[in-house]
């Protein structure tokens, strides 16, 4: 049980550290995405952009490399209008 509770006040420390940091980082920038699907979807379509350029918009080794069918490929192309 000591160790436990060690470890939760380690944590909690880190956390209560932590928070300034955020909350600067948070507030430097009011014109930056926070919203989670955004961020997704933005680094989805970075990925499928680099893999593209990368593959020579060879489709087919493209949705290997990035795990996905073409099918998959070929959608989330045309909802990122790529």
């Amino acid at each position: 049980m000591i160790m436990h509770s060690k470890l939760a006040e380690v944590r909690s420390s880190e956390i209560r550290n932590q928070q300034p940091e955020l909350n600067q980082v948070l507030s430097e920038s009011t014109e930056v995405e926070y919203h989670l699907e955004t961020c997704l979807e933005n680094y989805e379509k970075e990925m499928i952009q680099r893999v593209l350029k990368k593959t020579n918009n060879n489709k087919k080794a493209a949705s290997q490399i990035l795990g996905i069918s073409r099918q998959t490929l070929h959608k989330k192309i045309k909802k990122y209008s790529l």
